[in-house]
């Protein structure tokens, strides 16, 4: 079971600040698989799940090239995966993603349909839609576990209402 709720950033330092609060609650083996356009605040928003798990969101960059960056000076390990140019699974395999995504650590997906099969189930699912010059609207279907309530709570400012 899920629970979906929305919200809204209003500039890019809600994105930053949405993301930190959700990192505090992250726990070994989560995913996030984040969809949404080029420039909707998916990495932006990966640095905040950085700075809240205790890593400096000055290192966090976009993996486009490299696939995936690893951070390991936090309180968990933290996978951040760009699928973007992966095209097929076994693209996706070879470059190891199976033994990364949900295995030690928190790893946060950006272009997850293109390695659906290698998420799990209870996979925390965000997508940034544009609201705005600087806006997005955040919508987060979260698996309906005690960890993220929380975040929940933490994030009552950003509720859209809807």
């Amino acid at each position: 079971m899920t629970t979906r709720i929305l919200l809204r950033s209003g500039s890019p330092a809600d994105t930053l600040e949405i993301g930190r609060l959700l990192g505090e609650v992250l726990s070994d083996g989560d995913v996030i698989a984040l969809t949404g356009d080029l420039g909707a605040g998916k990495t932006l928003f990966c640095k905040g799940i950085a700075s809240g798990l205790g890593i400096d969101p000055a290192f966090v960059a976009s993996p486009t090239f490299t696939i995936v960056s690893e951070y390991a000076d936090g309180r968990l390990p933290f996978h951040h995966i760009d699928a973007w140019r992966l095209a097929t699974l076994d693209e996706a395999i070879s470059a190891g993603l199976e033994d990364i995504i949900g295995v030690g650590g928190v790893s946060a997906v950006e272009w997850p349909e293109n390695v659906s099969k290698l998420l799990p189930n209870r996979c925390l699912r965000v997508t940034f839609q544009h609201s705005g010059t600087e806006g997005r609207i955040l919508s987060f279907e979260l698996p309906n576990i005690p960890g993220f309530h929380p975040f929940f709570e933490n994030c009552k400012r950003y509720l859209t209402g809807g």
